[in-house]
């Protein structure tokens, strides 16, 4: 692929609404444990307040002759900052860590690596099967335009750029799944909503869920700097979703 390169830059305008990363490992027990949960809580510091259990329903298929599904329920724990602006999920066999409120990778990256090393101490995996990190962002059209043109290339807007069909697209949706020079993919999603009732605004989703699932060695050095690939591709793929007019809008031009 030919691609923009990202550059790191403050918005004015801007459009993410979540960022997440997770590592998923082997199985390490059926449950968390109140007591793993709480040890997880210590290593991430005061902010994180909120710890809470829920159960996680897991479906199995087995084919032997004949297909054999298989339901179980796992307890899981999930801890939120005081504000909820912030969220861990502590699985047997994975961690997540979702932001709403974001202020730049290299203070993610960070908040992510006291995850990774508290699974690294809690919970001792041996091995890590996949590792992705997720960037979702909603654009509201500003109010000085009638439409997406001139703003989002018209190959990813496809009909709903077209002078044929602009008026009649009242919605897209649309899933791609790419793969980037360093083998590491991405699940690229672009949505178009004509109205959002929220907003009374057309908006344009851009999810993407960059991941690797080639299984290696649990290793937390390992595992941040191939979170920092993903996150330069996914910035890699934004900054080729959007024109040179949008970017200039973003960074608080008009």
């Amino acid at each position: 692929m030919k691609l923009k390169i990202y550059k790191s830059e403050k918005f004015l305008h801007n459009p993410l609404k979540l960022v997440a990363a997770q590592v998923n490992f082997e199985e390490v027990g059926s449950d968390v444990l109140h007591k793993q949960a709480r040890q997880f809580q210590k290593q991430m510091g005061e902010n994180w307040v909120k710890l809470v259990p829920q159960e996680n329903s897991v479906i199995s298929i087995n084919s032997n002759n004949r297909a054999n599904i298989e339901q179980s329920v796992r307890k899981e724990y999930r801890l939120n900052t005081g504000d909820d602006l912030g969220t861990i999920v502590i699985s047997s066999d994975h961690v997540t860590l979702e932001v709403k409120k974001y202020d730049g990778w290299e203070n993610f990256s960070k908040l992510f690596e006291r995850v990774c090393s508290a699974t690294e101490k809690i919970f001792d995996p041996s091995n890590q099967l996949r590792l992705g990190v997720r960037f979702v962002n909603d654009f509201v059209l500003p109010v000085e335009k009638e439409n997406w043109k001139g703003l989002i290339p018209d190959e990813i807007l496809g009909l709903a750029g077209s002078e044929m069909f602009m008026d009649g697209v009242l919605a897209s949706d649309q899933r791609t799944i790419l793969v980037f020079e360093d083998n590491t993919k991405c699940i690229l999603r672009h949505a178009l909503i004509k109205t959002n009732p929220n907003t009374s605004r057309p908006n344009f989703l851009l999810d993407f869920d960059s991941f690797d699932d080639i299984q290696v060695k649990f290793d937390k050095s390992e595992i941040m700097q191939k979170a920092d690939r993903l996150h330069q591709n996914i910035g890699n793929s934004l900054t080729s979703c959007i024109t040179d007019e949008m970017h200039s809008w973003l960074v608080g031009g008009k």
